[in-house]
């Protein structure tokens, strides 16, 4: 019998674990992606060089393979091409209005302003004045991002004293990022931060943790740490759950995963993006399967090709990641070698050679290397985690 087929959007690293299940799963596995030098080219049975938002390409490719599914991870750029594959060709997925929902941030906050969700207040900004009238009426502050983009590209922390030369440097680089060249204006608020796991079956979202998430703070926000699960009451995490599912279904999400990113606003969960996809920062590569035993690449795999996802929590244990953050320069020395003796350290990838430069961390892409450790719970596996982190030695010269 021949294998099924499968199309992954997307070759980075952070996409490799997606690869590699996939063909343990016994798929034929084909890549796309625009980078001829990806990571996961030479994973792939078959690979493609593409631009994943040339909607008309990737379905003729995705035709001519003869696919029986496709999935992407950790990017929101591929959604809106993934869910034209599904309609064009009649698979399970995202709709192309989900999809688009669910990549255009000013459609996702008017979405589920419409259907009564917690959001922070917003404005959808056209030029740099919107943006100096909205600071004028925001005491706290606002973080301007741009409508599309994951990752903390673009976002930026601003207060009504914040140089005019950096509101501009600001709105003309969140605006970079957004296809429609419009910025989303968001009322800061501060609270823990969360994102819930989830996947749809049949329109049924089945949450499989809740991880707390640390973040570099303003001015960018950029994540730096997960822990799964997050401590909580019962009362909390159902809060939490509640105001996820609500957000998924209003959105439109039937079958496959999604990552909601919630604050907890004075006790009130607030949502603060949804992806229709599997996130990323090796939460569901990594950290959910140690913490849960869940696969979460299979179960999204398995969704897409219209099988039954195994979602039986086997294992109740902490899982976490923190990543490391060396001073911006060029890399003199890195010694590893007293941080892999420590226990429940699991996987410590510094991703840096000797030479390489380091740039101010700006957005996920600015990230160098991490540790990932499991213990009994996340107290401990956070614990071990910044021990880690606290052993490792990156020295840099000055940038």
């Amino acid at each position: 019998m021949s294998k099924q087929r499968l199309m992954i959007l997307g070759g980075g690293v952070q996409q490799a674990a997606l690869y590699r299940r996939a063909l343990a799963m016994g798929l034929e596995v084909f890549g796309v992606d625009p980078d001829p030098r990806c990571a996961c080219r030479a994973l792939a049975n078959g690979f493609h060089v593409a631009d994943l938002r040339d909607e008309s390409t990737l379905t003729e490719i995705a035709r001519r393979i003869g696919i029986a599914g496709v999935v992407t991870v950790a990017a929101d750029y591929p959604v809106q091409g993934l869910a034209a594959i599904v309609h064009a060709l009649g698979l399970l997925g995202l709709s192309r209005e989900t999809a688009l929902a669910c990549t255009d941030k000013a459609r996702m906050r008017q979405t589920l302003n419409q259907a009564a969700i917690a959001i922070p207040d917003f404005q959808i900004c056209e030029d740099r004045a919107d943006v100096d009238t909205i600071l004028q009426e925001s005491p706290d502050g606002l973080v301007l991002k741009p409508t599309g983009g994951s990752g903390s590209k673009g976002v930026r922390f601003l207060h009504f004293g914040t140089p005019a030369r950096d509101v501009s440097a600001a709105f003309q680089e969140a605006a970079a990022f957004s296809q429609s060249g419009q910025v989303l204006a968001e009322q800061y608020i501060t609270g823990p931060e969360y994102s819930v796991e989830a996947v749809n079956v049949d329109g049924e979202p089945h949450v499989i943790a809740i991880t707390r998430k640390q973040t570099s703070g303003p001015p960018h926000f950029v994540e730096t740490g997960h822990d799964v699960p997050a401590s909580l009451s019962a009362a909390e995490s159902s809060a939490i759950q509640q105001c996820a599912k609500g957000a998924i279904n209003s959105l439109g999400i039937v079958n496959g995963a999604s990552h909601t990113e919630i604050i907890v606003d004075g006790g009130t969960p607030k949502i603060i993006e949804v992806a229709a996809r599997l996130g990323g920062g090796y939460i569901n590569s990594d950290l959910i399967p140690l913490a849960t035993g869940v696969d979460m690449l299979g179960a999204a795999i398995n969704v897409a090709l219209g099988r039954t996802p195994d979602l039986s929590v086997t294992r109740n244990a902490g899982a976490s990641i923190r990543f490391f953050q060396p001073r911006a320069g060029t890399v003199q020395k890195i010694d590893l070698r007293d941080a892999v003796e420590i226990p429940g350290a699991v996987k410590i990838d510094p991703i840096l050679a000797v030479g390489d430069r380091v740039s101010e961390l700006r957005d996920s892409r600015d990230r160098r290397g991490f540790v990932i450790s499991m213990a009994a719970n996340q107290i401990e596996s956070a614990r071990i985690a910044e021990l880690v982190v606290s052993t490792v030695i990156i020295e840099t010269t000055d940038p």
